[in-house]
């Protein structure tokens, strides 16, 4: 799915769908709170310094961490934060690590986010508040923010980071799912519609938001439910990313049915269609991002485009999908 450049500042959404406290529910529900996690042990350690600053009440909330066949140690994690619960998943894939939090949760609110974000005080309890207050909410996604090792200097990397990237009120709204980085839902819900599909290395959350969609379930963007994540600042990182995704993209249309026509149609779009709709996206901010800024991500955009499709093509003639 091509996503709409966007170059509003996130934390301006956060504000307008902000909550005061005076429309916080009363009710506090235990929540489950799961980090999967593959060697990322100074980005889990931040999140997890992060989770002690919640607003929402400590004893209403359990945390598990899920090492996803790390080649780092983690069990020192434990004696830093002893409140938590470290298991181990050594299926190669975050999905999987996700559903054996699953399997072990006490909750009857599930929350997600990653090891390498770092949630606000009031993520826990904004996110929740919006789960309660939605009738026959099945799935909130709360907003991603992007950090930057210097916001002054942004490089050409993060900026198409956060252009391309966490659009949550788009995945909400026309995707019909949330990026786990930043997800709520019921433990009741899980029950009905069941786990993630643990055989896809990326694109298992689409596959599991649109089968709670297809549920009857509403879907809720919350913006003042917020954490943040580091922008990838190099190419090597936005390229692994991309393969991961073309990865998460052949294996949904294989469920799909139609696998080869999808992949021409994906051809199409990777080839011809997104490079132009993202050139003439940029086109018109280039007047205040600058020609050259614009040039460079479009550039960027067409390299990732290609590569892409090669990898689709990769995939398709019998490659196995990376995580």
């Amino acid at each position: 799915m091509l996503e709409s450049p966007r170059w509003e500042d996130s934390e301006d959404r956060g504000r307008a769908a902000g909550r005061t406290s005076a429309q916080r529910q009363p009710t506090q529900p235990l929540v489950s709170v799961i980090i999967p996690v593959y060697n990322d042990v100074r980005g889990l350690e931040t999140c997890l310094r992060a989770l002690r600053t919640q607003t929402y009440p400590r004893e209403r909330v359990e945390v598990i961490v899920v090492d996803n066949g790390s080649s780092h140690d983690l069990t020192h994690i434990v004696y830093k934060f002893p409140e938590i619960r470290l298991e181990r998943e050594e299926e190669p894939s975050s999905y999987a690590a996700r559903n054996k939090g699953l399997s072990i949760a006490r909750g009857d609110v599930i929350a997600f986010t990653d090891a390498d974000c770092v949630p606000r005080p009031e993520w826990i309890e904004n996110g929740v508040a919006s789960l309660l207050g939605v009738d026959n909410c099945g799935l909130v996604g709360g907003a991603v923010e992007f950090g930057y090792g210097s916001p002054d200097r942004k490089s050409i990397y993060e900026l198409y980071d956060a252009t391309f990237y966490f659009n949550q009120m788009d995945y909400i709204t026309r995707g019909r799912f949330a990026c786990t980085a930043n997800a709520f839902t019921y433990a009741s819900v899980v029950r009905q519609v069941g786990s993630f599909d643990a055989t896809m290395k990326s694109f298992g959350d689409r596959e599991w938001g649109n089968r709670i969609s297809a549920a009857g379930y509403r879907l809720a963007f919350a913006g003042d439910s917020v954490v943040l994540h580091p922008a990838r600042s190099t190419l090597k990182a936005l390229l692994e990313k991309r393969l991961r995704l073309a990865g998460g993209h052949h294996d949904f249309a294989r469920r799909k049915g139609l696998a080869v026509l999808r992949l021409l149609n994906a051809l199409r779009r990777h080839l011809i269609r997104d490079p132009l709709l993202v050139a003439v996206a940029l086109l018109k901010e280039a007047r205040r991002i600058g020609l050259s800024t614009a040039a460079k991500i479009l550039a960027l955009y067409t390299l990732l485009s290609y590569i892409e499709a090669y990898e689709r093509v990769r995939l398709q003639l019998g490659g196995q999908s990376q995580r």
